[in-house]
C-alpha cells in the first residue's frame, strides 16, 4: 500500500499512512521507530498546507520526544500543535490537544501547568458537549419537525382522498340528477307527444264522424226525395188506372147501350 501511494502521488494518503505506521509501532512499545513515520507523515502535510490531521501527528511527535527524554522538544512540539488546533479553529482537535498537554506536564511533574491544561481540556470538552448537546437538539428537532411535516402531509394526503372521494360521490350524484332530469324531460315529452298525437286523432275522428253524420243526412235527404219521388209515380200510376178503369167502364156502358138487340 505505501508503495502504491507513492506511485499515484496522493500525498495525504500517504501521510495518513505514515502516520498509521508510526502508531502500529508505538502500541508495541517501539517509540523510537514509530519517530521517523510521523516526521514524514507531518512534513508532507506541511508540504500539502493541510493542517487539518497536523495537531495529531504534532502530539504523536511530542509523545516521542517525552518517551525519548527530549523534554524541551517535547513542549515546543505540544505547544505548536495547539497553536494550530487554535489557527483552524477546531474545538474537537483542540480538546485532545489539552488532554495530551495536561499528561505531558503530569508526568513530568509540572502540576500547575498540568492543572491549567487539565482545566482548559474541561472547558473544551464541556463546550464540545455543549455543541454537541445543540446538535442532538437540532437534530431531534430536526427529526421532529420532518416527522410533524410527514404527518401533516400524511393528513394532507387523506383529507385530499376524502375529498377526492366527496369530489367523486358529488359528481357522481350530479351525473345522476342530470340522468333524472333527462329521463324526466323525456318522459314529458313522450306524454305530451303521446297527448298531442291523441288530440289529433280525437279531431279527426271528430271530423270524419261529422262527414258521416253530414253524408248520412244527405243520403237520408236524397232517400226521402226518391220515396216522395216514387209516392208521386205510384200516385199517378194509380191515378192513371183510375181514369183508364172509368173510361173502360163508361166504355163497356156504352157498347151495352149502343148494341142492337
Amino acid at each position: 500500500t505505501l508503495t502504491l501511494l507513492q506511485k499515484v502521488n496522493k500525498p495525504l494518503n500517504l501521510a495518513l499512512l505514515y502516520n498509521n505506521i508510526g502508531n502500529t509501532y508505538k502500541y508495541q512499545g517501539k517509540h523510537l521507530m514509530s519517530l521517523p513515520y510521523y516526521l514524514k507523515s507531518g512534513h508532507i502535510l506541511d508540504s500539502i498546507n493541510d493542517q487539518s490531521y497536523t495537531p495529531t501527528v504534532l502530539c504523536n511527535i511530542a509523545e516521542c520526544y517525552d518517551l525519548g527524554k527530549d523534554f524541551q522538544k517535547a513542549e515546543l512540539t505540544y505547544k505548536k500543535a495547539e497553536a494550530i488546533s487554535k489557527d483552524i479553529d477546531n474545538i474537537k482537535i483542540l480538546n485532545h490537544v489539552y488532554f495530551k498537554i495536561a499528561g505531558f506536564y503530569q508526568n513530568n511533574k509540572k502540576y500547575k501547568e498540568a492543572n491549567d491544561y487539565l482545566h482548559q481540556y474541561i472547558s473544551t470538552n464541556e463546550s464540545i458537549f455543549s455543541v454537541e448537546k445543540e446538535e442532538i437538539q437540532k437534530e431531534l428537532n430536526t427529526k421532529y419537525q420532518t416527522e410533524q411535516k410527514e404527518q401533516e402531509n400524511v393528513i394532507l394526503q387523506k383529507e385530499n382522498t376524502l375529498s377526492a372521494e366527496k369530489i367523486r360521490e358529488q359528481r357522481l350524484f350530479s351525473y345522476f340528477i342530470i340522468f333524472c332530469l333527462v329521463l324526466a324531460i323525456g318522459l314529458v315529452f313522450f306524454i305530451f307527444r303521446n297527448y298531442r298525437m291523441k288530440q289529433r286523432a280525437n279531431l279527426l275522428i271528430t271530423k270524419q264522424k261529422q262527414e258521416v253524420e253530414e253524408q248520412k243526412q244527405l243520403v237520408e235527404e236524397k232517400n226521402h226525395l226518391i220515396e216522395e219521388k216514387q209516392k208521386e209515380i205510384i200516385d199517378s200510376i194509380n191515378y192513371a188506372k183510375r181514369i183508364q178503369v172509368a173510361l173502360l167502364a163508361n166504355k163497356e156502358i156504352l157498347d151495352s147501350n149502343l148494341d142492337p138487340e
